[in-house]
């Protein structure tokens, strides 16, 4: 019996039933043990203070990390349309989104990225040099993602070549730079709209320099789902499904 990780996609309630499910099966019966025990197998990623005292304190804090607010969207997702995925997905199951909250479907491995089951490592923000109405963001519009734990910036490189694919390199940097993505619509091409949850977009890479159409991509391999960037034909795997989750006062 494995012990149970919490990285935000269970409710932290269950998470802590299930940890002392294991720990009743490992005889470990003394409370500070079993709540240590606890706090050790939450996700890196989930800032966690030193002072917690109780399960109770425990579970207020991981509550409170953005990463229950996601959690509560897709279990209301779930409730009221169950034809459709947690977040629906493109031909490979996978998504991107944001303002707090663009779910990408995405796990960073020293600043590498790639597909991954949904965590709070999903978690993107949309930062845009255009003012609109309510924040909105706009189709055509040039924006900033940024991861929301790292707080640092989705770019592509040209000059690097992506490990599985061989087409360039996407990464994160802290540096913010002058290059930019435009979010557009899959499936219509003149689209002046904002962009709302669920609707299928592209993600295309546009650097002062280079005058070529590049989007962002994944693949089918389960072992291991690349995403980089392309000068190729569009196709099926360009397509990401946006969730805007919130959004931010500054």
């Amino acid at each position: 019996m494995e012990p149970p990780i919490y990285d935000g996609r269970i409710h932290p309630n269950e998470y802590i039933k299930k940890m002392r499910t294991y720990c009743n099966f490992r005889q470990i019966k003394n409370e500070k043990e079993i709540l240590k025990f606890a706090i050790m197998n939450i996700d890196s990623t989930i800032d966690i203070p030193k002072n917690i005292t109780s399960f109770d304190v425990l579970v207020n804090v991981l509550k409170e990390h953005i990463s229950f607010n996601i959690f509560k969207n897709s279990c209301k997702r779930k409730l009221e349309n169950s034809t459709k995925s947690d977040v629906i997905g493109t031909s490979i199951g996978t998504s991107i989104g944001t303002i707090i909250g663009a779910i990408f479907s995405a796990l960073l491995d020293f600043h590498m990225v790639y597909c991954d089951d949904f965590g709070p490592n999903a978690l993107w923000s949309i930062s845009s040099s255009t003012k609109s109405i309510n924040s909105a963001i706009n189709y055509g519009k040039p924006i900033q993602l940024r991861h929301e734990i790292l707080s640092e910036f989705f770019y592509t490189d040209m000059n690097e070549k992506s490990p599985t694919s061989n087409h360039f390199r996407v990464y994160c940097d802290e540096k913010e730079r002058k290059n930019h993505w435009i979010i557009g619509n899959y499936h219509h091409q003149n689209n002046d709209d904002n962009v709302k949850s669920q609707d299928i977009i592209t993600l295309q890479w546009k650097q002062s320099d280079v005058n070529k159409n590049i989007l962002l991509r994944s693949h089918e391999f389960e072992d291991y789902q690349e995403v980089f960037a392309h000068d190729q034909r569009t196709g099926g795997n360009d397509q990401w499904c946006i969730e805007l989750i919130g959004y931010r006062d500054t």
